[in-house]
């Protein structure tokens, strides 16, 4: 039995999700590949940063890292609370959005009669 069947991996990746699913799926076929324990694999990842300066997901919902096989210092490993996590992954969103507008420009205004296409139905 394949270890993505066995964990209810669907095959089937839709776009709300798809980016996430398809990191675990590659990290559960590259421990499978290596003979390597997919938990480890998993925690390993879960230990990751979100971006450079944000905390992981296990330092957001333990307020602490979890110990895997990766050495770490012990003042890592103590318990700190993040309280500023919502103002820097709302700082990180306006920095996105304002690469990603850098090279938006206001459409001009409509004018009286003007023909405008309507997307949903696919006609003038």
């Amino acid at each position: 039995m394949s270890i993505l069947v066995a964990n209810k991996i669907p095959d089937i990746v839709y776009m709300d999700q798809g980016r996430h699913i398809q990191t675990i799926k590659c990290l559960f076929k590259k421990a499978a590949q290596n003979g390597k324990n997919i938990y480890l694999a998993l925690l390993e990842y879960r230990n990751m940063p979100i971006e450079p300066g944000l905390s992981s997901s296990s330092e957001l919902l333990n307020s602490r890292r979890l110990l895997g096989l990766v050495p770490m210092s012990e003042p890592v490993l103590t318990s700190k609370i993040e309280t500023s996590i919502v103002s820097k992954l709302e700082h990180l969103r306006l920095l996105q959005k304002e690469q990603y507008d850098g090279e938006a420009r206001d459409l001009p205004p409509l004018q009286a009669g003007q023909k405008v296409k309507d997307r949903r139905i696919d006609t003038y």
